[in-house]
């Protein structure tokens, strides 16, 4: 059936009393939900839903979405300046409520379709690698409301309240509108290393390696590999670890005290590392050799790209962070005549 028939067939069971048909047409969104054309009916259900809620609680959505950039900013700057002060609970009294909204006005209005995908990435580069991840054709709407930047910030204050399930799931909804930021993921990380889940932390740092690509963010995912392997007590692997993490930041005060905990906690010396050591576990754990094929991969096309279409300050952006994850001489040449 297409959609439009399935939609007939949907309505034709509404009673005209809201509060039994909008839970009737949540039940055909679950239910649904795993049909070919799921997406697009819950999208269509959620519309109706939509139609069916009071006058206040519209209004206070279409609030939501007529707000501009400088609001949402004020919002997030309040949010940020009592975090500083540690008011941590005026945060969460802050965001909670528009969080919660946010969450219920995606559902009804930027839900991807077969056509669309939403999404709130914070820069060209993040924009290009998921296209390059993803094989994504689809169109590409960017959201005027910061999704990312609110939930975020919430899921923060969610954490320094030991809420770190809740945290976990709000990072969730902010990765579902940026799959590819890195901070986020990294956050994501932190809520399951603090419930005591390393396996999961693991993964989801070898998932940040794959989109990693500014050398800090190496570095961190490295520091995070050690962390997991001193954890296990594989002392060995968590120092090789360090050892990768200090060619992206050599300047890391947190890598210095790691090795410190490590040579303490085994009680001898880090034997000496170097990249063939690293190279072997590597091999034995498959681990990452810097950053992936794909963030140099199009970093460098895309920078070449524009390069060649005269669009100098894109492949400019592009082609220093290749550079500066491989400190390719050829690419330096490009750069150096770019200035």
């Amino acid at each position: 059936m297409s959609v439009d028939d399935i939609m007939k067939s949907i309505t034709a069971g509404l009673t005209g009393n809201a509060q039994k048909d909008i839970q009737f047409l949540r039940d055909q969104i679950a239910f649904r939900s795993s049909q070919e054309n799921g997406r697009e009916i819950e999208q269509e259900c959620n519309r109706l839903i939509f139609s069916m809620l009071p006058t206040e609680t519209k209004d206070r959505f279409t609030d939501l979405m007529n707000r501009d950039a400088k609001t949402w900013h004020g919002i997030i700057s309040e949010a940020d300046l009592n975090m500083s002060h540690h008011n941590v609970d005026q945060v969460i009294q802050i965001l909670e409520p528009v969080v919660s909204d946010l969450y219920q006005l995606e559902q009804f209005f930027y839900l991807d379709d077969p056509q669309t995908e939403y999404h709130n990435f914070t820069e060209l580069f993040e924009e290009l690698l998921y296209r390059e991840l993803s094989h994504s054709e689809l169109d590409y709407k960017p959201v005027p409301i910061p999704f990312c930047a609110l939930y975020s910030r919430y899921s923060s204050a969610l954490f320094e309240k030991d809420r770190c399930g809740d945290a976990a799931e709000c990072l969730e909804k902010a990765l579902r509108w940026n799959p590819v930021d890195t901070n986020l993921m990294f956050e994501y990380a932190e809520c399951h290393k603090a419930s005591g889940n390393l396996d999961r932390f693991y993964q989801i740092t070898l998932g940040v390696c794959e989109v990693a690509f500014r050398p800090e963010s190496l570095a961190r995912c490295y520091r995070n590999l050690a962390y997991f392997f001193a954890e296990k007590e594989q002392w060995d692997v968590g120092a090789s670890c360090i050892f990768m993490s200090q060619q992206y930041d050599p300047e890391s005060e947190i890598a210095r005290n790691e090795l410190e905990y490590i040579e303490h906690s085994s009680g001898k010396p880090v034997s000496d590392q170097s990249f063939l050591k690293f190279q072997q576990y590597c091999s034995r754990y498959n681990l990452p050799m810097g950053a992936s094929d794909a963030v140099l991969g199009t970093a460098y096309s895309y920078g070449h790209y524009f390069l060649q279409n005269g669009r100098n300050d894109i492949a400019k952006y592009l082609l220093t962070i290749f550079y500066n994850l491989t400190y390719n001489e050829d690419v330096k040449a490009i750069l150096d005549g770019l200035q």
